[in-house]
């Protein structure tokens, strides 16, 4: 008799290979550093550089900065040559120059025209070699050069320093991914094949502040260099105003009407008064009970070193606090300024229409002051009408905060205490006031009636450059990372995303923080020294979308510019710049798009797989392009280059090249997006996938990639 077996059958698992369903990822999480690598999605990247979202998930390169004018602070000239007609391609000569004093490069004057073409020229790239070490490059852009004889100031963004002895040499060649041979007929011509110009030098030293004024419609741009306050009108004119005391700290600008207030930290606030020939003046601060003169010293509003004393104005019907360093006028009853005139007696009203009150957000009871010779408060409100009731006829101007009562301050939080006052703000009509390590918030019942009590979030802040506000919400930086402040409670920006990059920023304490266009931008150093890169956080995807390197931004002024534009100083030279401008460069200097994904197992971390298939996705710009595809295994971080595409050209690249040196291919059609479908050598567990483009004047979309992943039979 047969005898039947105790074990049921069971199916063997497979010893092949199995190949997943072609998946399509782009990378609408942003960055995440922080996260252990396989815990990271796979629309997450370990590093997005000097990238933007052009749509969700679909990266671009970040515009870059763009210098607002070519006037430099202690600009000279060095070496100059003369004399002009050769293809860029034929330049066989390199222009050198011996320094005979210590110096800081800023730029190369360039005696040099546009042939043909702009959309079609190469891009000039000037290379800086200090003692034959490569010190800065930057290009041009082609459309900047006339087509007639003349020059032009190329920039190097990284102002390195030169000693005396050292040689500086100048080489110019071509950007290799906008050569092409069939663009012969545009070129960029030289004298006589050689390399005609001037090297230009500059006082070293960063912009500390930065203001933009609006004087009815007109610019003009202050900051300070050095301990000298400068204005810059509209056609870039620089002239000096003053030479700050010693001692001076950051400069804070507010401007109120027509008129200018600055605080320095050292001496008793200014007026500048640009209705008289820009006068620069001493703020009249009066006791008013005695009329002897009151030193108010901002440090003890801005920094605490003192007695942490908030000082406030009194004046007759106006009761307000004095925040100066930040531009905010808090008061019971709220001033408001109007274009309108009023006049009349005390009880006469009079309708005004909304559209000429400043600022908006006013309401029944608010106190405003005309062009004409009353004062009135707004008793009705219909529509766009305001009914505004006359209640003195004494002249009155927001300026009449210009006073103070020896006896109106606050101490706050407690005298000489050990964590001193840092920064205030104004959010949603509540003052808070910031330590280093606290945060609080005060309430006025009167001019000498004050309730002072802690917060509900109790982050502080660094100073107030670390600190800024929208509508909505404050943003902060301190030692424990960025955070976001509702007015009830505070949430950590950094933790669990790029806590760990911001743990390693040396010298905390000199971050910047300021808004643009949705968008948070934390200027920091790492090196310990003048401010170089930035992190860039997307406040409506809620991501941290970019690292930006090279970004040597000293100051900043975006959010409180009327003019809508992002206002920088360079942080090593007296420059001002725009931001986000749409050059795609720093000053010309390349860009280093690069996106890095984490070190992705695809389903499981104990099987060797292989790409079958890899196809990234890219859109077409102005002007070609070549990105490098590379990919790292297992934790290597030795990267291997699949291969280059060029977006012109639609030539895929399959043997080895180097990450910094492109080829060049000829010009076929240009498609509307560029796909290739390389295989990817070598097996492994987890694989990296990275994309770069080094290249000024060049922007990348990169918009998806699809990956078919072989996973191998257990072994």
């Amino acid at each position: 008799m047969a005898i039947k077996s105790n074990f049921t059958r069971r199916n063997i698992p497979s010893v092949g290979t199995r190949k997943s369903a072609p998946t399509t990822t782009n990378f609408a999480k942003g960055v995440a550093t922080y996260k252990p690598n396989d815990t990271m999605d796979s629309d997450e990247l370990r590093l997005a550089q000097d990238a933007r979202f052009d749509r969700v998930g679909e990266y671009g390169t970040r515009s870059g900065l763009k210098a607002l004018s070519s006037n430099i602070i202690g600009l000279t000239t060095n070496g100059a040559t003369t004399g002009l007609t050769a293809s860029l391609a034929t330049i066989t000569e390199a222009y050198t120059y011996t320094a005979s004093a210590n110096a800081r490069i800023c730029g190369f004057r360039l005696e040099a025209k546009r042939v043909g073409d702009a959309t079609k020229a190469p891009i000039a790239k000037l290379s800086l070699y200090i003692n034959d070490e490569l010190a800065d490059t930057t290009c041009i852009n082609p459309s900047d050069l006339e087509t007639s004889d003349g020059s032009f100031d190329a920039l190097f963004n990284a102002a390195p320093d030169i000693t005396n002895g050292d040689v500086v040499t100048i080489k110019v060649t071509a950007q290799a991914s906008s050569q092409s041979t069939a663009d012969n007929d545009t070129y960029l011509s030289t004298n006589s094949n050689a390399l005609a110009g001037a090297l230009l030098t500059c006082t070293a030293g960063g912009v500390d502040s930065i203001f933009e004024a609006n004087i009815d419609g007109v610019k003009t741009v202050l900051f300070t260099q050095n301990g000298i306050l400068y204005r810059m009108a509209e056609d870039g004119t620089m002239t000096e105003v003053r030479e700050l005391p010693t001692g001076s700290g950051t400069v804070r600008f507010s401007q109120n009407l027509n008129q200018i207030r600055y605080a320095d930290g050292k001496e008793s606030p200014r007026l500048l008064n640009p209705s008289n020939s820009w006068s620069d003046t001493k703020i009249d601060t009066l006791d008013l009970a005695t009329d002897t003169d009151l030193e108010i010293t901002p440090t003890n509003i801005v920094n605490g070193t003192s007695d942490n004393l908030i000082y406030f104005a009194s004046e007759p019907d106006t009761e307000a606090v004095w925040t100066y360093p930040y531009g905010y006028t808090y008061a019971k009853s709220p001033a408001f300024s109007t274009t309108a005139t009023i006049e009349g007696n005390v009880g006469d009203t009079l309708t005004i229409s909304s559209s000429t009150i400043t600022p908006s957000g006013f309401a029944i009871g608010d106190w405003i002051t005309g062009q004409g010779t009353g004062t009135g408060e707004i008793t009705a409100i219909s529509g766009s009408n305001v009914t505004v009731t006359i209640v003195d006829t004494t002249p009155q101007t927001i300026s009449s905060y210009d006073k103070f009562n020896v006896d109106f301050y606050q101490n706050f939080p407690a005298i000489k205490t050990g964590d001193p006052l840092t920064a205030m703000f104004n959010l949603a009509g509540v003052l808070y006031f910031q330590t280093r390590r606290n945060k609080y918030l005060m309430y006025m019942q009167s001019a000498d009636s004050w309730t002072q009590q802690a917060s509900n979030a109790q982050g502080g802040t660094f100073s107030q450059e670390s600190v800024v506000c929208d509508l909505n919400y404050a943003y902060y930086a301190n030692d424990n990372g960025v955070y976001i402040f509702d007015g009830s409670s505070e949430q950590s920006l950094t933790q669990n995303t790029i806590q760990n990059a911001y743990d390693a920023i040396p010298n905390k304490e000199t971050i910047r923080l300021d808004l643009y266009k949705n968008r948070l931008y934390v200027f920091f150093s790492n090196n310990g020294a003048e401010l170089n890169s930035c992190f860039v956080y997307n406040i409506n995807l809620k991501v941290w979308e970019s690292f930006d390197s090279n970004t040597y931004v000293g100051a900043t002024s975006a959010r409180q510019n009327a003019s809508g534009r992002f206002l920088c100083g360079h942080s090593r030279i007296g420059l001002i710049m725009t931001n986000e401008d749409g050059d795609y460069s720093n000053l010309g200097q390349p860009i280093a798009f690069n996106l890095e994904t984490s070190y992705q197992h695809y389903g499981t971390t104990s099987q060797l797989k292989r790409i079958t298939k890899w196809r990234p996705e890219f859109a077409t710009t102005e002007r070609a392009y070549t990105v490098e595809c590379g990919y790292s295994q297992d934790f290597s971080d030795q990267v291997k280059y699949a291969f280059s595409i060029d977006l012109q050209r639609q030539i895929p690249v399959t043997t080895d090249y180097i990450w910094d040196n492109p080829s060049d291919y000829g010009v076929q059609a240009i498609p509307t997006v560029h796909t290739t479908t390389p295989k990817v050598n070598g097996e492994f567990y987890r694989c990296q996938i990275r994309y770069q483009h080094i290249a000024a004047f060049e922007p990348v979309i990169f918009r998806s990639h699809t990956l078919t992943i072989q996973t191998q039979r257990i072994r």
